[in-house]
């Protein structure tokens, strides 16, 4: 039988750019706003960080996607223009880069994920749906120049496993108030 580990996730992804710009997308506020969320606040010891400044270990971040959810946490690691470690809600990610063929591979693992019936669902398997998502919408920003994200709030979790056929319609009466 094959054993799967529910308490970590893998995606890897190729970019045909330098690691530093791939670097630049998940260690800046700027960056992390042009793929992944709507608005990101990073915070170090002495106030905050502009958004073309690099995350630094030990600062702290705030975010909020699309939808309104938002995610507070800590920059665990930085190893510019290597690696990059964040608390990710329960879990944490780490993203490392590693030159290859005249461009990028990106490892993105995230693990101490909590490991439930409901979490492998909603956690492990939105996480992994919404990663490659992300990356994707990554190498079409680094690529092309072009942010190819679902910005319409009503329709944009329908990448996730829980979103269901006219969920959309609840988002627009929220929205409208």
């Amino acid at each position: 039988m094959f054993e799967f580990d529910w308490k970590k996730l893998v995606v890897t992804m190729f970019y045909p750019v330098l690691p530093e710009q791939v670097f630049q997308a998940f260690a800046t506020s700027a960056g992390m706003e042009a793929f992944f969320i709507s608005e990101m606040s990073v915070f170090g010891p002495d106030g905050p960080r502009k958004p073309q400044s690099y995350f630094e270990t030990g600062d702290r971040y705030r975010w909020r996607w699309l939808v309104g959810k938002e995610l507070r946490g800590e920059i665990i690691e930085v190893d510019a223009p290597r690696s990059l470690t964040i608390a990710f809600g329960e879990a944490k990610v780490r993203i490392d880069l590693e030159s290859y063929n005249n461009g990028t591979l990106l490892k993105l693992t995230q693990f101490d994920m909590p490991d439930s019936e409901e979490d492998r669902v909603l956690l492990h398997m939105n996480c992994r749906g919404g990663w490659i998502y992300h990356l994707t919408v990554l190498r079409a920003y680094l690529i092309h120049g072009v942010d190819i994200r679902d910005n319409d709030p009503a329709t944009a979790r329908s990448v996730a496993v829980d979103w269901q056929m006219g969920e959309h319609e609840k988002y627009r009466a929220e929205a409208a108030g």
